[in-house]
């Protein structure tokens, strides 16, 4: 079956295929290992794919406990993408577009326009919602925009093996100090649902 990230993460690249066929962009799945303060050489390096390029991995997650029994919860996980556009000319290019490069704002809104409100047809996944587009890296051959989304995800703990035991009880009868025997010892009861 796999992991629901892997899932979502597959998803993803699956609903952003419009993108291949209408704009001839990459969409691949990184790690997270970029940050604004990396060498530009090592980003461009790794961006071993035509422009425009879409990088997606899902981050961080935090949890909601959604029942008394702590056995469900609710996992709000962060998808975030890293956008880039080749237009190589000016930044109206770079941001509107020019020739098979549409620019960064036109991606963005594709994506936005493909993700939005979906839930990417997978059992368990609630809706992605868009919740941050920033500039990442301006430079003269190269315009990188982060854009971060969120889904929430069913998060339970699998079923006991033995579903019929759920849980024992212990009693233990200590000698007193007027009489060494203790009577029974120990004692142990089995509670089922």
């Amino acid at each position: 079956m796999g992991a629901l990230r892997t899932h979502v993460e597959q998803g993803i690249v699956k609903a952003l295929h419009p993108l291949v066929v209408k704009f001839k962009a990459s969409i691949k799945l990184y790690n997270g290992e970029f940050s604004k303060a990396d060498d530009l050489d090592q980003i461009r390096a790794a961006l071993d794919a035509p422009l425009p390029l879409v990088l997606l991995s899902t981050s961080n997650a935090t949890y909601r406990l959604l029942n008394v029994g702590r056995d469900k919860a609710a996992q709000d996980v962060t998808v975030e993408m890293l956008v880039a556009s080749g237009s190589l000319r000016s930044r109206d290019d770079r941001t509107v577009g020019i020739g098979t490069d549409p620019g960064i704002y036109a991606l963005l809104e594709a994506i936005r326009n493909i993700l939005f409100g979906s839930d990417l047809g997978l059992s368990g996944c609630g809706y992605l919602a868009p919740s941050v587009e920033e500039p990442w890296v301006h430079r003269p051959d190269l315009c990188i925009w982060r854009a971060v989304y969120t889904c929430t995800l069913d998060a339970a703990r699998p079923a006991a093996d033995d579903a019929s035991m759920t849980d024992i009880h212990g009693h233990v009868n200590l000698s007193s100090s007027e009489s060494s025997a203790a009577n029974p010892v120990i004692q142990l009861t089995e509670a089922t649902t």
